[in-house]
């Protein structure tokens, strides 16, 4: 009889009483050993941190509304599944993998018969399995953007290049604005000779006068724009050994920014005046031109 109590004492104690309690042994082993492992290596307990997530469930049994959630997100899945097979579009095929995967997941642990137990391992795997797309599309996200910001650096770099190049060749002009005719003017009474300047429409753009400078000693010619505002000035220079002579002209701030030659042209039958920028590229040409019947003398300028 004690035999008989002994062994039944015994089976209580190792039987199905005692396999109730392993997945609650289990989780709180494994949550034990995360926490340890964190305090140790953090990067390796973010790693298995979905594995300690699921212990909680089997771990908390008598709190069953989690896990009857969990068994919630099955038709869930599925129907997600079902509509990303008929999707079109650039990601279509990536989504119909992605939730045919997850459905093919959750539907792993189906012959787990505790629910406690089932709810953790697919909450585990399920979020092994999405943390790696998040992680993927992150990635790609990443690359994406770094593309971006490298395409618009070079935009940037691009533009402020061209921007460059325009600045250049606007200083490089060897008279301001965009002068297609310049006219004498003897203006008031005769009291303000000068030379004024007008575009292809006829727009007046600026003015030129001579001026001897400070105590006669700097004569030039000074350029104004349509409003009076001095964007200019042109001086005669002999240039080396006096064997270059020609016209220097110069910014509002002293800076040069183009010479202007005289040329006969083929023959000696065509004396104009060639106009350079300051790298001695050529922008321009002018001639005289007496106008109809010589009654409009003007001088006309051409680009090359």
């Amino acid at each position: 009889m004690q035999a008989a109590e002994t062994k039944h004492s015994r089976f209580k104690l190792f039987g199905p009483e005692y396999s109730f309690w392993l997945p609650q042994i289990g989780a709180g082993t494994v949550l034990a050993f995360e926490i340890v492992l964190a305090i140790y290596d953090s990067s390796l307990a973010l790693l298995l941190s979905p594995v300690a997530i699921g212990c909680l469930f089997p771990l908390f049994w008598w709190f069953p509304r989690p896990a009857e959630a969990v068994e919630q997100w099955g038709p869930f899945l599925e129907f997600r599944r079902d509509r990303a097979a008929f999707g079109v579009g650039m990601f279509a095929s990536a989504r119909r993998h992605t939730w045919a995967g997850g459905h093919a997941i959750w539907r792993l642990a189906t012959p787990i018969r505790a629910e406690s137990v089932r709810a953790g391992v697919r909450v585990a795997l399920l979020l092994y399995y999405f943390g790696m797309f998040a992680i993927v599309g992150a990635f790609l996200a990443y690359i994406a953007l770094a593309l971006l910001v490298a395409v618009v650096i070079l935009i940037v770099i691009l533009a402020a290049f061209l921007l460059w190049l325009h600045i250049s060749d606007s200083d490089g002009d060897s008279m301001p604005g965009n002068i297609a005719e310049t006219r004498y003017k003897s203006g008031f009474f005769g009291l303000d000779p000068h030379l004024e300047h007008v575009d292809k429409y006829g727009n007046k753009i600026g003015e030129t006068r001579h001026s001897d400078g400070f105590l006669g000693l700097d004569p030039h010619l000074d350029h104004t724009d349509d409003a009076g505002r001095k964007v200019g000035e042109t001086h005669d220079s002999d240039g080396f050994l006096g064997l270059d002579r020609h016209m220097e002209h110069t910014d509002d701030s002293g800076r040069k920014v183009g010479e202007s030659r005289h040329s006969d042209g083929f023959l000696g039958l065509d004396p104009h005046m060639e106009h350079t920028d300051k790298h001695g590229r050529k922008i321009g040409e002018s001639r005289q031109d007496d106008g109809f019947l010589g009654l409009d003398p003007h001088s006309s300028h051409t680009e090359p």
